[in-house]
C-alpha cells in the first residue's frame, strides 16, 4: 500500500474460519488494495491517526482518517472495526470519543483480540 515516502505493508490471517487484518500507516487513497485485503474479516485493526477534519495533516503524514476507514470498512463487510496508531495529541477520553462516535472500537496497549 501506498505510503508517504515509499509503501506499508497489510497483513491479513486466516485460521479455523476466523479472520484478521492490519492495515498500519496507509493513505486513505489505497481503497483497491484496503478492499482487497480485508475483503470479509472479522476484525480490521487500522491505523487512523486523524479525523476528516484533519486531512491535509492525515496526507501530508501518509495516514488514513477515521472516516474513511469507516467507509471502506463497511465496503469491505468488516465485522468489527479497531482504530489504532492513535493521535499523540489527544486524550485516552478523545481517542474513545472518535470510536464511538464511529461505531468502532479504540483498541488499546495490551488488547487481546480473540477470534
Amino acid at each position: 500500500m501506498h505510503h508517504k515516502g515509499g509503501r506499508t505493508f497489510g497483513y491479513r490471517v486466516t485460521c479455523d474460519g476466523a479472520s484478521f487484518a492490519y492495515i498500519p500507516d496507509a493513505l486513505d487513497a489505497n481503497d483497491d488494495a484496503i478492499l482487497e485485503l480485508a475483503g470479509g474479516v472479522d476484525i480490521l485493526l487500522r491505523g487512523t491517526p486523524f479525523v476528516a477534519a484533519e486531512q491535509a495533516r492525515a496526507d501530508l503524514f501518509g495516514h488514513g482518517t477515521v472516516e474513511h476507514a469507516v467507509e471502506t470498512a463497511a465496503r469491505a463487510g468488516v465485522r468489527t472495526l479497531f482504530l489504532t496508531h492513535h493521535s499523540p495529541f489527544r486524550t485516552d477520553d478523545d481517542v474513545e470519543a472518535i470510536a464511538r462516535h464511529a461505531g468502532a472500537v479504540a483498541a488499546e496497549e495490551g488488547m487481546v483480540l480473540d477470534l
